[in-house]
């Protein structure tokens, strides 16, 4: 029951997310600011994604 319940918002808010990535239009790395301003991520998220980002970048990773 814990699995299902940790997974309901992927049951529930699906067809909101693909419409709000659809509507997305700005560049790659506010989009989880954006969502999370939507709901579907917290803000320790949105630091941990921009942590990733840099952790990428200073590998020498170039972003599109």
């Amino acid at each position: 029951m814990r699995d299902f319940e940790e997974e309901l918002d992927l049951y529930t808010k699906t067809e909101s997310l693909v419409k709000d990535l659809d509507a997305y239009t700005d560049r790659h790395c506010d989009i989880m600011k954006y969502l999370a301003s939507k709901g579907f991520f917290k803000l320790s998220e949105v630091a941990l994604f921009e942590a990733w980002l840099q952790d990428l970048g200073g590998l020498g990773v170039s972003l599109p």
